[in-house]
């Protein structure tokens, strides 16, 4: 650090932000008592010098013992700054009292002259000011550093007018620094209330513009599904319907194919609103009565009304349960959502001649998995798996490629009535897909 740049540090009076954060007040005390150290030795060496032309031996011992003291705080002050073990937390207020004892004393010597300084209430004005001391630590210290000064300055040989002056002048200073450091302290407190109050304002706004992004990158990601995935079904059609318009005397088997065709692309389409309408029913779903479910039966339910595909795709599909049954307590409707999900998914992945395996058991907390030997997912892409419109680059093996909602479909659901879906690749290759319950019923025995 510069000494330029440090002692801007030191000498900050208003002292940052979070002033009020006790850590950071007693790190900024500890600088001010580091500069006001080196102002101590630089003050008592003058006093100091002047005690030699006075041949005062008590004003050059004072100043001695200040600049020796000096040399402690600051030591004291500068490693309470490095080592955050060292909690010097009262070191600002004796450097204080010793401050303004010292002061008084100085003032004491030069009053055996003739003359009452008015030392002491400054260095305590200056104190209010300078050190971040809590407006009633600092009044107990004004107030009996005020009685000692109001001890000695009624013992010297002044005349009564003379120390009813000093008095009341130093007591005015007194009272004056310590409505001075209760002010100052309420205005740091207001300052930093405020500063609370914008910083809640900006996280709010920075969360809304995140959302705000998230909204239009689903949006983005939207349209080009849209644009995608029905501008090629809706050419087909239209061009089905322009050959069967210019085919008015053609056979009706070769109508029939074109209206089937068309019938086809229709479907896709329907698939592919039906997906958005999906989507966008899980995420304002409100919540549903939950039952009692047997979640070998619901996998097994999943598999009977996918079996129709996977036959026709050439793949195997087995069924693993334990011999009792896994009662969880779920959303029906939800819970198959979720299983047709992950089951067509390992279908449209698989390769033909593969087997998928529907598992139910229990490690610590029910679970089921969905586990196929298809081409799995890339490491790169299983971050955002879950996510929103999220289409990997690997195409299906059979059937188009997805909406990308499938996955979010399934954890949103998931969440919703508290279970919890993960990925990891299978040990042969694959996929293996867990959705684990939780507020699970004991299994029951049959």
């Amino acid at each position: 650090m510069s000494a330029s740049h440090r002692l801007r540090d030191l000498l900050d009076p208003r002292g940052g932000d979070d002033v009020m954060r006790p850590d950071r007040r007693l790190r900024l005390n500890l600088r001010r008592v580091e500069l006001a150290s080196i102002a101590l030795i630089f003050d008592a060496a003058v006093e100091g010098v002047f005690g030699y032309f006075r041949s005062s031996l008590a004003m050059m011992v004072l100043s001695g013992l200040a600049i020796l003291g000096a040399f402690v705080f600051l030591g004291a002050a500068q490693r309470g700054q490095q080592e955050e073990r060292l909690r010097l937390i009262w070191l600002p207020e004796i450097f204080v009292v010793v401050a303004l004892l010292l002061s008084q004393a100085v003032g004491y010597l030069i009053s055996l002259g003739g003359r009452i300084p008015s030392g002491y209430a400054m260095v305590y004005l200056a104190g209010a000011v300078f050190f971040l001391i809590p407006p009633r630590r600092f009044a107990w210290i004004g107030l009996g550093t005020f009685l000692i000064f109001v001890l000695w300055v009624s013992l010297l040989a002044a005349s009564p007018f003379d120390k009813t002056v000093a008095i009341f002048n130093t007591g005015l200073a007194v009272v004056a620094g310590i409505f001075g450091r209760r002010g100052l302290h309420r205005m740091q407190e207001t300052e930093q209330n405020q500063q609370i109050h914008i910083a809640a304002q900006n996280e709010a706004l920075i969360a809304a513009n995140e959302r705000l992004g998230r909204a239009n990158a689903e949006l983005a990601s939207l349209m080009a599904i849209a644009a995608h995935d029905l501008r090629s079904p809706l050419f087909g059609l239209r061009n089905l319907l322009d050959l069967a318009a210019s085919r008015l005397d053609a056979s009706s088997h070769a109508l029939h194919d074109l209206l089937r065709e068309a019938s086809e692309s229709i479907t896709v389409m329907l698939a592919l609103v039906g997906r958005l309408l999906e989507a966008h029913e899980t995420e304002g779903r409100a919540a549903r009565l939950r039952e009692g479910v047997d979640l070998g039966k619901s996998l097994e339910r999943a598999r009977q009304r996918s079996a129709a595909t996977a036959a026709g795709s050439g793949i195997r599909m087995k069924l693993e349960v334990p011999p009792h049954p896994v009662q969880i307590t779920a959303d029906v409707e939800a819970l198959d959502q979720i299983f047709d999900n992950l089951v067509s998914n390992a279908i449209r992945f698989s390769p033909s001649g593969s087997t998928i395996r529907l598992l139910v058991g229990i490690e610590e907390m029910p679970f089921a998995e969905v586990i196929d030997e298809g081409v799995g997912i890339p490491a790169e892409e299983r971050e955002q798996l879950f996510g929103k419109f999220r289409r990997g680059a690997t195409r299906p093996v059979h059937g188009p490629r997805g909406s990308g909602l499938g996955l979010y479909i399934v954890h949103t659901l998931s969440q919703a009535m508290g279970a919890e879906v993960n990925y990891r690749p299978a040990a042969t290759g694959g996929s293996i897909f867990r959705v684990r319950f939780s507020g699970a019923i004991t299994p029951a025995s049959i």
